[in-house]
């Protein structure tokens, strides 16, 4: 599942307890800064095999849109790829 594998990402890099990560937080809220980004995006791509934008992380992203994002662009590989 790509929510849990983003999210379970996203709190090994901050620290966190992937259940306790609100969707509709900023990444930056939850403390993301630039080398902390850049760590995150390195394991993104790592765990989902999609490139992820620095800028998109340090843009004030949520964990919800961010994994939104990444659902998205794998479901339309998948139907391009059909």
């Amino acid at each position: 599942d790509i929510r849990a594998r983003v999210l379970a990402e996203i709190a090994t890099v901050l620290s966190l307890d992937a259940a306790a990560i609100d969707p509709t937080t900023s990444l930056l809220d939850l403390g993301l800064d630039s080398l902390l980004a850049l760590d995150l995006r390195k394991r993104l791509q790592q765990a989902t095999g999609r490139k992820v934008a620095l800028a998109t992380l340090l843009g004030g992203v949520t964990a919800g849109e961010l994994v939104t994002d990444l659902a998205d662009t794998t479901r339309k590989e998948k139907v391009d790829n059909a």
